[in-house]
């Protein structure tokens, strides 16, 4: 028998009927009622209507109804508000599985009136909750679902618990509890949505049944993930700077020692001061050891320096310079500079670099520089 001949009982009823073809999205079949709910001009023009571009909670929603009812079959009794041409109608929705003259499955509906006009309030507040990014539960005190929001039913789809929604089940009966007990609850944890886990700030609280008064909790879900994620990005960032840091203060501090000990300053006594400079004798190095023998010059009356250079590196061009800069400076101080320990190539350098050393006792050895020093 034809789906039409089927369905004829309905065509006079005054309750809106009509048969949507889920596959394609369109109404297949409507009474005189229905076509009247719809504000339809014919039966053409509803029909030429593509339902498949309606807002993802609304699609969300009814692709649940058309799975339970695939799955359960039976009747489904649902309060739903359509936008005809932009007219709100509200209305409560039997829906019920029925077969196409090909096989193929689709819904009828029944769209009984509400038992009296809702207040606009309540209206608004239910298309809200529909249509909120947020995911909200309601369950009963053993856990078991009564409500979800079509934003939870993308997330979870159709679950008989909510502790299936959690990555740690064993917490939801604690989380039950002291909601059910008067706490506001609130905790981050990981949920089990059908895209994956996900971070979920997950808040709580105690609320009576609007339908049969008993006690039950609200709980609502917001996507955190990205949040979480970066602060806990931004969290190893600092952490991996804070230690970078350290890595750095350590090796400056190692630099400094390391350049303390290849130049160190040593009391001879006698008013007079040692320096062994060891390796190159660079912009930095000359800086470094400036800084710390002239004040010491300044500082303890010293009126002798010997520079060894035994252990110095092959000078360049500015590497002979710095040395220079470094006499100069000693005797502007008022102490007297001498120089022992020069090789051939520091020789060359110095000559090179238009060094006379006028002023400056040259020796060949630190130990003949020390003795020399003693008999002055």
């Amino acid at each position: 028998m034809h789906l039409a001949q089927r369905l004829a009982g309905l065509e006079l009823s005054a309750i809106p009927v009509w048969v949507l073809d889920v596959d394609r999205s369109r109404v297949c079949w409507v009474n005189e009622a229905g076509l009247d709910l719809w504000r339809a001009q014919d039966r053409d023009e509803l029909f030429a209507r593509d339902y498949s571009t309606v807002p993802p909670p609304i699609r969300t929603r009814f692709q649940a109804l058309a799975a339970q009812l695939r799955g359960e079959g039976g009747v489904v009794r649902e309060s739903w508000t359509f936008y005809p041409r932009g007219v709100p109608v509200t209305v409560t929705l039997h829906s019920s599985s029925v077969e196409l003259d090909d096989g193929r499955f689709a819904i009828l509906s029944q769209a009984l009136p509400t038992d009296g006009a809702p207040e606009p309030e309540l209206v608004r507040g239910i298309e809200a909750l529909r249509h909120t990014s947020v995911m909200i539960a309601f369950v009963d005190p053993s856990g078991d679902l009564l409500m979800q929001n079509p934003a939870a039913l993308r997330a979870f789809g159709r679950t008989r618990t909510w502790s299936a929604w959690l990555g740690e089940p064993g917490e939801a009966d604690a989380m039950l509890r002291a909601a059910l007990d008067g706490d506001i609850v609130t905790r981050e944890m990981l949920v089990r949505t059908v895209d994956g886990e996900r971070l979920h700030a997950i808040e709580g609280r105690a609320v009576r049944d609007p339908v049969t008064g008993v006690l039950g909790v609200l709980f609502h879900h917001t996507d955190e993930t990205a949040r979480i994620g970066a602060e806990r990005s931004a969290e190893e960032r600092g952490r991996l700077l804070d230690e970078l840091n350290a890595s750095l203060a350590l090796v400056e501090r190692q630099r400094g020692e390391i350049l303390a000990l290849s130049a160190p300053i040593l009391d001879v006594g006698e008013r007079a001061l040692a320096l062994p400079i060891i390796g190159a004798l660079n912009r930095e190095r000359s800086a470094e050891i400036a800084a710390r023998l002239l004040p010491a010059i300044a500082g303890s009356g010293v009126d002798r320096v010997i520079l060894d250079m035994t252990g110095a590196a092959a000078l360049d061009d500015a590497g002979a310079r710095h040395l220079i800069e470094m006499v100069r400076a000693i005797r502007l101080l008022g102490a007297s500079a001498m120089i022992t320990g020069i090789q051939p190539a520091l020789a060359r350098a110095l000559v090179a670099s238009g060094f006379d050393g006028t002023g400056i006792t040259l020796v060949g050895s630190i130990a003949q520089g020390l003795s020399r020093s003693r008999k002055r």
